[in-house]
């Protein structure tokens, strides 16, 4: 057996790799969004789920937001780089529940001010106040639950 085969056999090996796939991405991610070649794959990978795997799930999930969420996913990563366009990503399909109205507008805004000048945390504050007072109207209790894309 050949030494590269041996080497590749050893787990050291492959976590070696790990580590240094991990530590080039957080580099990476160092660089203006533009520059970035992990937010490059990233979006590469999002349009793949978007002209596939998006219209199979199209008659068991619909989108509560506009933009969808791999649309918002794509926007912040192209605006805010791949870390923070990744943490908006993530509190957005937090934010995603029932009580949500489907077609609610959700636009990328500026991680420093939300929408109407607020920081991120107090118009996530103000989003789930909204969604409480909708909850508690019952203004949403004749829509179904519809399970929502993670992109």
């Amino acid at each position: 057996m050949s030494a590269l085969r041996q080497r590749l056999k050893q787990p050291e090996t492959w976590l070696s790799v790990l580590v240094l796939l991990v530590a080039g991405g957080a580099l990476d991610a160092l660089r203006p969004p533009e520059n970035q070649l992990t937010a490059s794959m990233y979006i590469a990978a999002v349009r793949a789920y978007q002209s596939t795997l998006r219209d199979i799930g199209a008659q068991w999930i619909r989108c509560r937001f506009q933009p969808t969420c791999s649309a918002y996913s794509i926007q912040a990563v192209q605006t805010h780089g791949i870390a923070q366009g990744l943490s908006m990503t993530v509190r957005r399909l937090v934010r995603c529940r029932p009580e949500v109205a489907p077609g609610t507008s959700d636009p990328v805004h500026d991680a420093s001010l939300g929408v109407g000048g607020e920081s991120g945390r107090e118009a996530d504050r103000h989003s789930g106040d909204n969604l409480a007072t909708r909850a508690r109207s019952g203004a949403d209790e004749h829509q179904p639950h519809l399970a929502h894309s993670f992109l």
